[in-house]
């Protein structure tokens, strides 16, 4: 059985779903997220999915780029691409893996 995802392409985020996606943008994980905010791991896990179709992806990285680009977020200073874990900081240093390649991303200009 194959499980489609619903897509809800160019409808607004919540206000929930904004900090969701700002928790995520700072590297934080599903749990970590979810305590931030009050939530479980599975909800936010749930909000991503919803997120996602209502930007045609299921990849954090690309539902942070998209929210930036779409000018539903707005990260203030610096805010690592990354998470802090012992994984992404060893991957990032060799320069090879999911948080190298995500370090070197270029996000697109916000239009407007």
């Amino acid at each position: 059985m194959v499980t489609r995802h619903t897509t809800y392409p160019g409808q607004p985020l919540t206000s929930r779903e904004r900090e969701v996606i700002s928790c995520i943008a700072a590297g934080m994980s599903n749990a970590t997220a979810g305590q931030h905010l009050g939530l479980s791991r599975l909800t936010i896990k749930s909000h991503l999915t919803r997120i996602g179709g209502k930007f045609g992806t299921g990849d954090r990285a690309g539902i942070v780029a998209a929210a930036i680009r779409s000018g539903q977020i707005e990260l203030p200073g610096q805010v690592p691409v990354v998470c802090s874990c012992r994984t992404c900081a060893e991957q990032l240093t060799a320069g090879q893996g999911p948080a190298a390649r995500i370090s070197r991303m270029r996000l697109p200009e916000r239009a407007g």
